[in-house]
């Protein structure tokens, strides 16, 4: 950014100005004695508003990083209330029993299917149960340097819990703002927030190991976008899982970046087909793809478990529904939203200290869609 020289001379003159007049207070204070009671300089908007030549409102909206104002002007001001020691006060809030609820799509303004559509769910019941009302913002990809705290100021919420993987700039704006706030299935390091989230490891270690018990050695692994930390945890705890068994992956047993839902499963067993690698077994990204793996499996002659094993992420409602009942890897979701309100709730309450992270442990529940490997399928592949 270009700083004209007359700001930078006018902003140094201030600061210059500024600064004698706190060395003014500190010598009255040494002056005064070790017994005397000494002065503390407060620095306030108003006095930044009245060395910067500007209004109380500029300020506020400069140091809250509001879009409206130039860049220029926003360094500026940010940079004199670093240098005369400016600090905010922690604003005093009657508490409404009100809490947000802010869902990032995954794709344009839609948010993933499934699954948080079911968090919401689960946020709504959750929020009820403590008596508080839910507030949704649902915010677009790309939407990170928009407006959209004003739905914290508009809904007088108490606290916020973050859906969805927001970005560093967004979690960065966040703690601005005077409420405390909770992220599901992110981490400390990314958001600096507390995060409550699931670990797949331990639903994927035990899927394998009872795909082996049943003679499988050609486990496929069909994965959504990679980009999401969620999806790439399921693919680290899969390889691993292989791994600690003994058994290197080939390139081909991967399918990667297929779209969400039943389309996703299709794409993925077309995918095999074409390759002429169609694993014994197959873990999916979620439930919605394995059943439309399912359904391409059948299209192609291939029934399940006879010919190919299936095992399903998130234990919804549909792998009771399917014929055969899937497998699946149960993401704790209500232990997740769970684990989110009492976290917020805490803060609310006056709760202080660094940012917490707690896990959650996912663990496969088995049904009818895993079976031995037939003695055709022995060489693994069709």
């Amino acid at each position: 950014m270009v700083v004209h020289f007359a700001a930078y001379l006018r902003f140094f003159n201030i600061s210059l100005a500024f600064a004698q007049q706190l060395h003014y207070f500190g010598s009255m204070s040494s002056r005064l004695g070790a017994n005397s009671i000494p002065v503390k300089t407060v620095v306030t908007l108003r006095k930044i508003a009245a060395q910067m030549d500007v209004d109380v409102g500029t300020v506020s909206r400069a140091l809250a990083g509001d879009s409206r104002l130039s860049r220029e002007r926003v360094e500026q001001i940010r940079a004199f209330a670093q240098v005369a020691g400016y600090r905010p006060k922690p604003l005093r809030r009657k508490q409404t029993d009100a809490i947000g609820l802010v869902v990032r799509a995954t794709n344009g303004t839609k948010p993933q299917t499934g699954y948080l559509e079911r968090m919401v769910y689960l946020a709504e019941v959750g929020a009820s149960r403590l008596n508080k009302h839910l507030h949704v913002h649902m915010l677009g990809t790309g939407e990170e340097g928009s407006d959209w705290p004003k739905f914290i100021a508009e809904n007088r919420v108490d606290g916020i819990i973050v859906l969805g993987h927001a970005t560093t700039p967004f979690y960065e704006r966040l703690r601005n703002e005077p409420v405390p706030a909770v992220a599901i299935n992110d981490t400390v390091d990314q958001t600096n927030i507390d995060c409550v989230m699931c670990d797949p490891t331990p639903g994927v270690q035990q899927a394998v190991r009872e795909l082996l018990g049943l003679g499988h050695r050609h486990i496929g692994l069909v994965l959504t976008q990679r980009q999401y930390p969620t999806v790439s945890r399921r693919h680290s705890a899969y390889m691993n899982a292989m791994h600690e068994e003994g058994i290197e992956p080939e390139a081909n047993w991967i399918v990667q970046e297929v779209p969400d839902g039943l389309r996703g499963g299709q794409q993925a067993v077309r995918t095999y087909a074409a390759m002429r690698a169609m694993p014994t077994a197959i873990l999916f990204n979620d439930d919605w793809v394995a059943m439309g793996g399912v359904y391409e499996l059948a299209r192609q002659g291939l029934s399940v478990p006879n010919d190919v094993s299936v095992v399903g992420y998130d234990n919804t409602a549909i792998a009771t529904d399917l014929a055969p009942s899937l497998s699946s890897i149960d993401n704790q979701e209500q232990h997740l939203m769970s684990c989110a309100l009492e976290m917020l709730q805490e803060r609310i309450s006056g709760l202080a200290g660094a940012p917490r992270q707690i896990t959650v442990q996912s663990q496969l529940v088995g049904r009818e869609s895993c079976g031995v490997v037939p003695p055709s399928r022995n060489e693994g592949t069709l």
